[in-house]
């Protein structure tokens, strides 16, 4: 075995042991950096076009594509920010009265299944509202949780606007890491990652932005209290592969079971429209065959993902899977002769 091979072995160990020994601190770490290559790769197109025919230096071109992304949200929020609280405020105070319907029903359903000679302690116990102190610590871990969310993604942001601003000096203090027997196949493997990667995360984007717009339009149809909070939870979801559209369904589907059974089917049909027409029409059209990647390896990645870092897994769970696939296809080349 060369002196190169027990160098990379001894690194991808001691890699594995601070990984194993500080996995939280580890985690964290990953995730703030993938999130600002991912703004990196989102903003990059408009920080192009800025530097290269306005001529804007890299810094300025970073900071007004901010600016312009922070007018337009802040645009978007004046026209739909008051309906949305209001719906999201009905969507809130309607849970009560969900929970009162569940039990109801729960009691039909006990007493159906008694007739039958079917015991109705089977049945599993519905959670109750909460209520003061467990109330008081939910919602002092709400606004924790919404803090350290507001910070990493203002770190994200930062790092985004290095990653774009230092892009040639960071690239060239990585290249000289790499053997110069080896660099061309790095460059050559860092250059597919940063293609598949950015078509990939501008596909699920506009697919998401597609789906939010068509899910609130059909919603507002069927007559769906808070239509547009739950179009919105739908197009965020729907970034999740295969797991998305179910768990950004079932805020709408407990919703509409609040105004009967029909109103709940109402919702489903709608939410299945959604669905095909997403599968069949805008996937395809939109996204294509960005990644590729085989069902089952999709599947397996979002399971990892989701079981280290919980939703955030699942969403960087396929860019990582790309990045992977992108390695593993020059890994033999790297490899040759070493």
């Amino acid at each position: 075995m060369s002196g190169e091979k027990k160098r990379l072995i001894a690194a991808v160990g001691a890699a594995l042991f601070v990984f194993l020994r500080w996995r939280a601190q580890c985690l964290l770490l990953l995730r703030l950096t993938f999130g600002g290559a991912v703004v990196a790769f989102l903003i990059s197109p408009g920080c192009l076009f800025l530097s290269k025919k306005l001529r804007f230096t890299r810094g300025a071109a970073v900071l007004a594509s901010y600016l312009a992304i922070l007018g337009a949200l802040v645009g978007l929020t004046a026209l739909f920010l008051p309906p949305f609280i209001a719906q999201m405020a009905e969507l809130l105070n309607a849970v009560p009265r969900l929970i009162n319907d569940m039990a109801v029903w729960r009691q039909r359903l006990e007493a159906f299944l008694a007739e039958r000679g079917i015991a109705p302690g089977s049945l599993p116990d519905l959670p109750g509202l909460p209520e003061g102190r467990p109330l008081l610590d939910g919602t002092a871990a709400f606004g924790r949780s919404l803090a350290g969310g507001l910070t990493e993604f203002t770190i994200m942001l930062t790092l985004a606007f290095y990653f774009i601003r230092d892009r040639e000096k960071l690239g060239l203090r990585l290249e000289m890491l790499v053997p110069s027997p080896r660099r061309r196949v790095v460059l050559r493997t860092a250059a597919a990652i940063r293609l598949e990667i950015g078509a990939y995360l501008r596909s699920q984007l506009m697919v998401s932005l597609i789906v939010a717009a068509l899910a609130a339009f059909l919603l507002m149809l069927c007559g769906a209290r808070a239509w547009l909070a739950l179009g919105v939870i739908v197009g965020l979801f729907n970034m999740i592969p295969y797991f998305g559209p179910l768990l950004g369904g079932v805020p709408a589907v407990l919703t509409a079971l609040s105004g009967g059974p029909r109103s709940a089917l109402l919702t489903l049909v709608a939410l299945v429209l959604v669905q095909q027409i997403d599968n069949m029409i805008v996937s395809p059209r939109v996204t294509g065959s960005a990644t590729g990647l085989h069902p089952a390896l999709v599947l397996a990645a979002i399971t990892v993902g989701g079981s280290l870092s919980g939703v955030a897994g699942m969403l960087f769970s396929v860019p990582a899977l790309l990045i992977f696939r992108s390695i593993a296809r020059n890994w033999p080349v790297y490899c040759k002769n070493v």
